[in-house]
């Protein structure tokens, strides 16, 4: 298992048991008994996060060194956002619980169990596009994609409603749908943009229209319910 790409054995730690939960979907519906064949009509609905239980042992060369590599394993988890827990998949994560206390199963070794909450994603995918296109993304949800503009010519650039208005000539503009920010060589320049959302591809075909001189570079990370 690794945490934010640290293995944890570092810690002297192991995985000794894990499941990975559902995600909570919730959906309201409409009866329709007007019809010849009543339905539930779909109204909305919500996806939420999945319920991850690790289970660890963590060892020492001591009591003192076991309590340590224990803390620090706690405290690599608490700062941590991604995790690798060995399924092929990574899952962005917050701790939700944490066990009530460690057990102890001798002075150099313990045992401890953590309950997280998060969404599972695959690796990150990128396509490149000099001119209007599509983007076909796996998974089978909605994921955030970070879109880098290489302008060569020109002040603006346009993909699909998001227009940016910048100095003639080569720019580099990044609009990052993970962290939703709009940068420039590590600058803040949202002011400089027209959008009303951060780049969102669905499962399947996404037509991206492009207005300007350059490249658009696309990133996303497949997310599976």
């Amino acid at each position: 298992m690794t945490i934010d790409g640290v293995d944890i054995s570092v810690f002297n730690a192991a995985l000794v048991g894990l499941s990975a939960g559902l995600p909570d979907i919730t959906n309201t519906y409409f009866y329709d008994g007007s019809m010849k064949s009543p339905r539930l009509i779909r109204l909305g609905g919500n996806v939420g996060l999945r319920k991850i239980s690790l289970n660890f042992e963590v060892n020492g060369v001591s009591e003192h060194n076991t309590a340590l590599n224990v803390s620090n394993l706690l405290n690599a988890l608490r700062r941590g956002s991604e995790m690798e827990i060995g399924d092929g998949y990574s899952y962005y994560y917050a701790i939700d619980s944490v066990g009530e206390s460690p057990e102890r199963i001798s002075p150099t070794i313990t045992t401890l169990s953590v309950v997280c909450v998060g969404y599972r994603h695959g690796s990150t995918v990128t396509q490149t596009l000099s001119s209007s296109g599509t983007v076909t993304a796996t998974g089978n949800y909605a994921t955030p994609a970070r879109f880098t503009i290489q302008k060569t010519s020109g002040t603006t650039f346009r993909v699909n409603d998001m227009i940016y208005t910048g100095e003639a000539g080569a720019e580099t503009i990044v609009i990052d749908g993970f962290a939703k920010k709009v940068t420039k060589n590590g600058a803040n320049i949202f002011s400089r943009m027209q959008m009303t959302s951060f780049p969102l591809l669905s499962p399947g075909t996404n037509t991206i229209t492009i207005v300007g001189t350059g490249t658009l570079t696309v990133e996303y990370q497949p997310i599976f319910l």
